[in-house]
């Protein structure tokens, strides 16, 4: 794959870097204050720049640079960003489903009724435009590509029933043995 086109500042100081061409020092690099880390282009594309570091990597970028100190740091960086804007923007909600009851699973529930709004699929097959859908499938389709690769991260750190259903999941994921 190849290394993608920069959407802003951030996101093209870390494909520069990659590239060989750095710009300015990694240690330097921060997620502009002013910036929705959960929306904006240029802050999700470099995290996902530099997770893609340790999927299948970028053809102009050497294997070793997956484990580059200044390049975690840097993701490090953007995540706890990353994070901190999701728990701001979830925060009532999930207060919310604590104290609706003792059960997890009910919890979870009470968080799904208290957000609310139209499910995705009633979304997308009456209201949404051309556009939407196709922007839509075309994520989807990446997301399918990669969504068992984080499962599989975490079968070799867990024992027990719990590796035996994730193990019985994947192999149903990646076709049941029928290539």
């Amino acid at each position: 794959m190849h290394l993608p086109r920069p959407r802003g500042p951030l996101s093209a100081a870390v494909i520069a870097d990659l590239a060989g061409r750095p710009s300015q020092p990694l240690a330097d690099l921060r997620v502009d204050p002013h910036a929705d880390a959960v929306t904006d282009p240029d802050v999700q594309l470099a995290l996902w720049t530099l997770y893609e570091l340790h999927y299948r990597g970028f053809d102009e970028v050497d294997d070793d640079r997956e484990w580059d100190p200044e390049l975690i740091a840097l993701r490090g960086r953007i995540e706890e960003r990353f994070e901190a804007a999701l728990r701001a923007a979830t925060d009532g909600f999930v207060e919310h489903g604590r104290s609706a009851a003792d059960d997890v699973a009910d919890q979870v529930m009470a968080v799904i009724d208290e957000v609310g709004g139209p499910p995705l699929a009633s979304y997308l097959q009456r209201k949404a435009t051309r556009d939407q859908v196709l922007d839509f499938m075309s994520q989807r389709s990446l997301y399918h590509l990669k969504e068992s690769d984080p499962s599989s991260f975490v079968l070799a750190r867990i024992g027990g029933r719990a590796k035996t259903a994730l193990a019985e999941l994947l192999h149903d994921e990646f076709g049941g043995g029928e290539p």
